[in-house]
């Protein structure tokens, strides 16, 4: 039982790793849409409320 807990973990792995790596691959053709950004904190500093922003996932575009 022991072998065969150790293979499947490893057959696991294998395949999370593989996943992990395929992800980054894909993210490559975007990058920061950094004119957004600077949209949206411009209009925080107008903005006559008190606006906190916090960028989790900061826009992205289209690599050129």
């Amino acid at each position: 039982m022991s072998k065969l807990f150790m293979f499947l973990s490893l057959i696991a792995l294998l395949a999370m790793s593989g996943c992990a790596s395929h992800q980054q691959a894909t993210n490559s053709s975007f990058q920061v849409d950094k004119d957004k950004i600077k949209a949206v904190e411009d209009a925080k500093w107008r903005s006559h409320s008190r606006v906190t922003v916090i960028w989790v996932n900061p826009p992205r575009k289209k690599h050129n």
